[in-house]
């Protein structure tokens, strides 16, 4: 059985809809029903249905987009800077879909800073995105039309607004345009040519040319947010480390950033700083499951496993049909060649997840040491499937 274990933590983010305390209670089941059916899409990673029911109003979501950017256009040129921005949105959407191996609607949330119901997705790699749901009444139905990212406290699209006015060379805060106001010819060609690497998703020559440039633009977010970008589709492990090292320094006090501290701290091997991060930033979510699969990762990553058991045990506990727990659960029990405890978690998910496990869904290469042990030959389970 192939063995997953987590490697990445990103910023815990999510997003929210409006206040609706005021809505009627039909108003009020219209949108439960809407985030039920684009849940239910998401599992089944029907993103056909998504478009052909119009879930989301993406041309809503990407005007909103838009009408914030300082470079402004002709309609002309606006609707076709529209139309673009619609087949990103939509690939940048589907992308999340695809990624994800577990999606589930957590229900209603409130605090001071959003209502709405809250969907949970978990990356391949076990990374958790929140996403609640800002919906709109058009034409008398309820759609998507925007999201709220908790963490930073702004619309995704207003976010998506300020990125795009950070580079275009007309605004004057933009680092394009101070660069142009400035006459730092030579320091823009090479953000250019940084810029223009990253859109095409060149990381070989995106990471050559952030290696020229100054410490003073590395710090700035425009160059980080696109680095992490290429990090996370470039395997270039030392690149990374340098883009941790800067947020470390000079951004920890941005909660977009948090995720990414998690990494830099167990990088440098501060586990119990790891610990805290991830803990302050469960505070609100009550979502104790992916909290202590979090968690246990750190525990695995410094080698307690005992302290991993635990924790991971508290996953299962608190949420017992989570399938990533029980891959957890079993790469700490085989990291302590506890083979007693490898044969409990499997158990225990074909229990809760109805998956009937066979001896002949194991090999040599991968699962070799507990196909040796006393308690994989005493397992009770069949041979092979029938």
């Amino acid at each position: 059985m192939k063995k997953i274990v987590m490697t990445l933590l990103t910023c815990l983010a999510f997003i929210g809809s409006a206040n609706t305390d005021s809505l009627t209670d039909t108003d009020k089941a219209a949108q439960k029903a809407l985030a039920e059916q684009y849940v239910q899409a998401l599992q089944e990673r029907d993103v056909k249905l998504i478009n052909r029911i119009k879930l989301i109003n993406y041309y809503v979501y990407a005007d909103r987009i838009l009408e914030n950017i300082v470079h402004k256009e002709t309609q002309s040129k606006k609707d076709f800077i529209l139309q673009g921005m619609l087949i990103d949105t939509q690939k940048e959407l589907q992308k999340i879909y695809f990624d994800s191996i577990d999606v589930r609607l957590l229900g209603w949330r409130k605090s001071s800073s959003f209502s709405g119901y809250i969907i949970r997705l978990i990356s391949q790699n076990y990374v958790p995105t929140y996403l609640g749901l800002i919906m709109e009444k058009i034409n008398n139905q309820w759609v998507i039309v925007d999201f709220y990212d908790v963490v930073v406290q702004k619309n995704i699209s207003d976010i998506k607004s300020h990125t795009i006015n950070q580079i275009f060379p007309n605004a004057d805060y933009s680092i394009t345009g101070r660069l142009l106001k400035n006459n730092k010819v030579a320091e823009l060609e090479k953000v250019t040519d940084f810029l223009i690497s990253v859109q095409q998703k060149d990381g070989k020559n995106a990471i050559k040319f952030y290696d020229t440039l100054s410490n003073d633009l590395k710090k700035n977010e425009v160059i980080i947010d696109r680095g992490l970008l290429v990090a996370d589709n470039y395997d270039d492990e030392q690149f990374y480390k340098g883009l941790l090292t800067i947020i470390a320094k000079y951004h920890q006090k941005n909660p977009k950033y948090s995720g990414r501290l998690v990494d830099y701290f167990l990088m440098n091997k501060s586990y119990d700083k790891a610990r805290l991060l991830v803990q302050n930033g469960f505070t609100s979510l009550s979502d104790n499951a992916m909290m202590n699969l979090l968690l246990t990762n750190i525990s695995f990553t410094e080698k307690d496993y005992p302290r991993a058991l635990q924790e991971i045990k508290q996953c299962v506990k608190a949420e017992p049909n989570l399938q990533p727990c029980y891959e957890m659960w079993i790469n700490v029990a085989d990291a302590m060649q506890n083979y007693n405890e490898v044969v409990t978690a499997y158990n225990t998910a074909s229990k809760n997840l109805g998956i009937q496990y066979t001896k002949s869904m194991f090999n040599e290469k991968e699962d070799g040491d507990f196909m040796r042990s006393d308690a994989f030959k005493n397992w009770d389970i069949p041979e092979k499937s029938e």
